[in-house]
C-alpha cells in the first residue's frame, strides 16, 4: 500500500510551514552547510518558528578548492547569525575513507542516531545541499524512524534555475548501492533476474554513468530525460553530449522516458508506472523476476524524484560518490537572498490501515 503524499512548492511551502509550525508542533530540521547560498533558504524559514531545532552535516571531502571551502564558511557564518539563539548542531562527516571507499550513507546514518528524538513531532530532511549519497540513506532512515515513531517526516528541496558558479564534481571510481537501498541485489535471486536501470541523464554525468553501467551490466536502459525544461535546448543538448554512452549501451532515443525539470512528482510518478507494467509483463509471459536500479546524477529536483519512487517501491541505488570539486571560474558569486525558483515540500505519511 502507497505512502501517502502531500506535497507544496513555490509560494505555497512558506505558506505551508507558516501554517504548520504552531506551538504544538517540535520539529528537527536536518541539514548539510554547503557552499551553495541556496542551501540556507529553508533553514532561514523555519529559524521564523519557534519549536524548531537545528542539525547540520557538513560533509568532508579530500578534494575541494579553497573557493569552494572559503564559500561554505561564509555560509556557515551566516547561517549561524540567522540561528543565533537556537538549538543548533553541526557535525563533520568524512564522506570517503583513506582508501576512497564511500561510507557516506551509513555514516550520515549513524550520526542521525543520535539526533532523531521520539520528542519531536516532526522531522524535516532538506535535501538542498546534501549529496545524494548523504541524502538517500538520510531520507531513508528518517521515514523508517517517523512511521515507527508516529513522527512525521518531510523533505523539503530548493534549486535556482540558472548558477553563476560552473562548480564539476569528480567522481569515485566505484560504483555501488547506496546504504539503505541495495535490498536484495547481489543475491542469486536478483543476479537471475531481468535488470532494468533508469539513469538520469545530466551534463558531465557520462564517465560516472559508465562506470555503473560496467558494474551493473543490465538487460534494458531507460535513461531518464528533463523535459520539460527551464531551458528549452537543455534536452537536446543532453542527448547530443551523451551520444557516446548511449551508443555503448545500445539504446535508443525511443527508449528515454521523459520527466519535469522542476516536478519531483511527475519524475516518480513516471518511475512508478514504468516499474509496474514492466513488472506485469514479464510476470506474466517469462514469469520471470525483474529489477528496476536507479541512478541519481543530475538535477536535484529529479533526483528527489527518483527518491520518491526508490522509497515507495524499495527500489535499488546505485551511484558513484563525488569525493570532490572543481570550479572553473575565478570568484564565486555573491549570495543571492531572492527565494530560489524552484523550491519543495513533500510530507510523507505513512498508508492508512
Amino acid at each position: 500500500m502507497s505512502m501517502r503524499k502531500i506535497a507544496h512548492n513555490s509560494s505555497d511551502v512558506e505558506d505551508f510551514f507558516s501554517n504548520y509550525c504552531t506551538d504544538e508542533r517540535r520539529v528537527l530540521f536536518i541539514g548539510t552547510v554547503g557552499f551553495n547560498d541556496v542551501g540556507n533558504y529553508f533553514a532561514a524559514l523555519l529559524a521564523r518558528h519557534k519549536y524548531v531545532d537545528f542539525r547540520f552535516f557538513v560533509e568532508v571531502r579530500p578534494e575541494v578548492p579553497l573557493l569552494l571551502v572559503t564559500a561554505g564558511e561564509r555560509n556557515r557564518a551566516s547561517l549561524e547569525q540567522v540561528l543565533g539563539g537556537r538549538s543548533v548542531v553541526c557535525e563533520n562527516l568524512d564522506i570517503v575513507t583513506d582508501d576512497i571507499a564511500t561510507m557516506a550513507g551509513r555514516r550520515a546514518v549513524k550520526i542521525m542516531e543520535g539526533w532523531l528524538s521520539t520528542r519531536y513531532t516532526d522531522v524535516v530532511i532538506d535535501a538542498t545541499s546534501m549529496s545524494r549519497g548523504v541524502c538517500f540513506s538520510a531520507a531513508r532512515y528518517a521515514v523508517q524512524f517517523c512511521h515507527q515513531n508516529g513522527l512525521i517526516p518531510h523533505i523539503v528541496v530548493a534549486e535556482r534555475e540558472l548558477n553563476g558558479a560552473q562548480v564539476r564534481s569528480i567522481s569515485s571510481d566505484i560504483a555501488c548501492y547506496m546504504h539503505g537501498f541495495q535490498f536484495d541485489m547481489e543475491t542469486d535471486t536478483a543476479n537471475n533476474s531481468l535488470k532494468l536501470w533508469v539513469p538520469q541523464l545530466s551534463e558531465n554525468a557520462g564517465p560516472a554513468l559508465e562506470r555503473i553501467f560496467s558494474t551493473l551490466v543490465p538487460d534494458e536502459i531507460c535513461p531518464v530525460l528533463p523535459f520539460p525544461a527551464a531551458t528549452p535546448r537543455r534536452p537536446d543538448d543532453l542527448l547530443f553530449s551523451m551520444r557516446p554512452q548511449l551508443r555503448a549501451w545500445d539504446t535508443s532515443t525511443l527508449e528515454v522516458i521523459y520527466a519535469h525539470e522542476s516536478d519531483p512528482r511527475d519524475v516518480c510518478a513516471t518511475i512508478e508506472r514504468l516499474h509496474h507494467i514492466r513488472q506485469d509483463v514479464f510476470a506474466s509471459a517469462t514469469k520471470l523476476e525483474t529489477r528496476t536500479i536507479l541512478s541519481p546524477s543530475g538535477w536535484r529536483v529529479g533526483s528527489i524524484g527518483m527518491l520518491l519512487a526508490a522509497l515507495e517501491l524499495e527500489l535499488p541505488v546505485m551511484y558513484t560518490e563525488s569525493i570532490g570539486y572543481t570550479i572553473e571560474c575565478a570568484s564565486f558569486p555573491e549570495p543571492n537572498l531572492s527565494p530560489p525558483e524552484c523550491r519543495w515540500h513533500i510530507a510523507l505519511f505513512p498508508p492508512l490501515p
